[in-house]
């Protein structure tokens, strides 16, 4: 069998490295204290995460087995994640924060 010009593991490698030294988002306004700033966190944290869980549900299909199954809830929760950090930044924003690094 012949292999494929490159590797893929490399080609992964390659398109997470950035993402790696970006560091954690952080999330800053003006005019609040680290109390209030936590509250806010943690109330977007829990909202994101009801609305990412009504949107994916984690349902697997019930004629899926074996290897299919578990590519489904993969797939299923990358979305999952995908929305809540969505939703999560869409709060935040909302109530007037702002990303910084």
């Amino acid at each position: 069998m012949a292999r494929a010009p490159f590797d893929s593991t490399l080609l992964l490698l390659a398109c997470l490295a950035p993402c790696a030294c970006a560091g954690p988002v952080q999330w800053s306004k003006p005019g609040s204290d680290s109390a209030v700033s936590a509250r806010d966190t943690s109330d977007c944290r829990a909202e994101a995460q009801r609305q990412a869980a009504r949107l994916y549900p984690g349902f697997a299909s019930p004629y899926a087995a074996g290897a299919a199954v578990m590519m489904s809830q993969q797939h299923l929760d990358t979305d999952r994640a995908v929305a809540e950090s969505h939703f999560f930044g869409s709060c935040m924003e909302a109530r007037g924060y702002v990303r910084t690094r």
